[in-house]
């Protein structure tokens, strides 16, 4: 079964990791992972620049950059269908404004959660979202 494995390695040309005896993954460079976490804290522009580069080879971090705008883009209309529902409730009353404040850190923790989560090494999608940004990354 080793053998099989190693022979895998070298067709592939890419360095690969054993997670519990027999599964293989492939592991993501160092490098791959921070440009990838990038895309998330540098929103617009870094994202671009990845698309621009050489950068725009590696797959991972294509799919972190093309979900990184597209969940932009999510954030603005989630913000203007916010900001419209914090001006309804503003009229009727002021303690249910109050109550919407939280919800505009949202998007904010879910780009620090997919930060975190690209540095990690990990390729997760989000709903809807995930599934535009694999279409445009191919």
């Amino acid at each position: 079964m080793t053998d099989e494995i190693e022979k895998f390695k070298k067709a592939a040309g890419e360095t690969f990791r054993k997670i519990e005896g027999t599964v293989i993954e492939k592991t993501v460079s160092e490098e791959s992972k921070l440009w990838a976490a990038l895309c998330y804290i540098i929103v617009v522009l870094f994202p671009i620049a990845v698309l621009l580069t050489d950068k725009k080879q590696d797959r991972f971090v294509k799919f972190h950059s093309y979900q990184s705008l597209v969940l932009f883009a999510a954030t603005m209309v989630y913000s203007i269908l916010l900001a419209i529902v914090h001006f309804i409730f503003g009229m009727i009353s002021k303690l249910a404004t109050l109550l919407l404040i939280p919800f505009y850190f949202l998007p904010l923790l879910v780009f620090l959660l997919m930060a975190y989560t690209a540095y990690q090494g990990k390729l997760n999608k989000l709903p809807f979202i995930g599934e535009i940004a694999e279409k445009a990354s191919r």
